[in-house]
């Protein structure tokens, strides 16, 4: 079909009610489009090819949980601190116990002095591990969580689609 305007005679489909070349108007008995494309019915969602069940994976972490292998090492951090603590308090103890044994045999007060500060030192630096070592831990628990906080935050703040 052609549009009825002489100067130009574009090609039209049937039911088109203006030229889309020159905007003339073609017959006023034709459909508008518009009532023609709402007696068609609408197309349905097209479903994914692939389901999310359908691709084998192992899973990482848990649904809401963020960076698994920081909070695992994070949780290591905080059992070695606790560790090295009971360690050292170990360690310390034989000494004291050492230098006890020393001072019965013969050796004089001075061995159980000498193995009262060695047992101190150990149980200082023990717990100076330990301390060092979890609250080491729990700043990254804390990161992790402020940051998991800050983009859920973010991303149900951008996904709301009013545009504020």
């Amino acid at each position: 079909m052609r549009c009825s305007n002489p100067e130009c005679g574009a090609t039209v489909e049937p039911g088109d009610r203006f030229c889309p070349l020159c905007g003339t108007e073609l017959s006023a008995s034709a459909p508008a489009p518009v009532e023609q494309y709402a007696q068609q019915p609408r197309p349905t969602a097209v479903a994914p090819r692939i389901s999310e069940a359908a691709v084998p994976r192992r899973p990482v972490a848990a649904r809401d949980e963020a960076y698994p292998a920081l909070r695992h090492f994070s949780a290591l951090m905080i059992k070695t601190g606790a560790a090295l603590k009971w360690i050292f308090l170990a360690v310390g103890s034989l000494s004291l116990v050492h230098s006890i044994y020393i001072a019965l045999t013969g050796q004089g007060f001075q061995a159980v002095l000498t193995g009262l500060m060695t047992f101190g030192i150990y149980v200082v630096i023990g717990w100076l591990l330990w301390l060092f070592l979890a609250l080491h831990g729990e700043i990254v628990y804390l990161i992790l969580d402020v940051a998991h906080a800050f983009v859920s935050n973010v991303s149900r703040h951008w996904g709301r689609g009013d545009g504020r």
